[in-house]
């Protein structure tokens, strides 16, 4: 008997597991569950039993999207599971495990970027990626960088934020990804998904890469006025400079170009904050993300300027305008023309933070 043979014998019922929502009404196994049951004892494993491993992949994410809309999300979990179970199979050769999360990735590639492909569908097979976590997952985590919806987006970034260790070894790599994550974010409008692509920029950059990166893509916001919904996401990068010792890690350089962004999204912030019947959690986003930022500037700055913690410490939202005018003393007041501390040198930052022309 050989050892195909062998492998072959030994399913039995237990075939019936391998499919979600099957139960125990099937009586034999399908096609696909046989052979991944052979196929898992393999090492090597060859292009063939690769292609039946993608087949195998292909069959539960079409079965999942064939599901009724109703049913779908709860029919999701168990597409996780049964990925999850099959991964964690005590059965499974290295060699099956590798394979297994390289075509999973692969049909993820496909699916993620489809324009037809359901919301449920996209965050269950991202899901899976990020329950893997491993480096094979790393091509259709990528790929679902660039999902229509925003869960797969956050989901993509959070799976590639897992990957950091094995990222950050390779300089190509880490070069490779950050310019990803670059590009995901300058298209991102959502402000939870853009705040992991931060998260996953300072995991996987080397040396100044996350720094020219949050750079560039604050710059690119700046320009473009992003909506409204996406504020808030800069708290993630305001995060990494609440330690004085990373301030004092940058160049003079380095510090004019943070402090420049830090002022124009103090005036991004501040215009919408002093707005009426805003909803608490954007409230609360815009208040954290003012507070940062002039606890920031105080430190790359070394000199005060407005107190805006102290007017959201006192009055908040009912005392926005007060907030304003403490956000103008250190951007400068375009309303009158009167200069805040950082529109002198070295910092020259333009009359309310921005530049008329470009809004940077």
């Amino acid at each position: 008997m050989t050892h195909r043979t062998a492998a072959l014998a030994a399913v039995g019922a237990v075939g019936l597991l391998l499919l979600p929502g099957t139960g125990f009404a099937q009586a034999e196994p399908s096609p696909e569950a046989t052979a991944i049951e052979m196929i898992r004892r393999l090492d090597p494993i060859g292009d063939g039993d690769q292609t039946r491993i993608g087949d195998w992949v292909r069959v539960q994410i079409d079965r999942l999207a064939q599901i009724p809309e109703a049913e779908r999300q709860q029919a999701g979990k168990a597409f996780r599971q049964t990925f999850r179970s099959q991964f964690g199979n005590s059965n499974n050769t290295p060699a099956f495990k590798t394979q297994f999360v390289v075509q999973t990735a692969r049909k993820a590639e496909e699916v993620l970027t489809r324009d037809s492909t359901d919301l449920q569908v996209a965050f269950a097979v991202a899901r899976v990626l990020v329950d893997f976590n491993r480096a094979e997952a790393l091509p259709g985590l990528l790929a679902g960088l660039k999902s229509q919806w925003p869960v797969a987006r956050y989901l993509s970034a959070r799976g590639i934020q897992g990957l950091h260790q094995s990222i950050v070894s390779e300089k190509d790599k880490s070069e490779r990804v950050i310019t990803a994550l670059r590009e995901a974010a300058n298209a991102e409008k959502d402000g939870v998904a853009l705040g992991q692509i931060y998260r996953a920029i300072s995991a996987c950059g080397q040396g100044s890469a996350a720094l020219d990166a949050y750079l560039a893509i604050m710059e690119s916001r700046l320009a473009k006025r992003q909506d409204p919904e996406s504020l808030g996401a800069e708290i993630a990068v305001y995060q990494q400079f609440r330690d004085p010792a990373a301030i004092n890690t940058l160049n003079q350089g380095q510090k004019v170009q943070l402090v420049s962004r830090l002022a124009g999204f103090l005036r991004v912030y501040t215009e919408r904050y002093n707005t009426a019947n805003l909803d608490f959690d954007e409230i609360d986003r815009l208040e954290r993300g003012l507070a940062l930022a002039e606890e920031i500037l105080e430190t790359a700055a070394g000199t005060a300027g407005g107190t805006i913690r102290r007017q959201l410490e006192d009055g908040g939202y009912d005392r926005r305008g007060d907030v304003a005018t403490e956000a103008f003393k250190w951007i400068g007041d375009p309303n009158n023309d009167t200069p805040g501390t950082l529109n002198a040198a070295p910092w020259n930052v333009p009359m309310g933070g921005l530049n008329p022309a470009s809004g940077t």
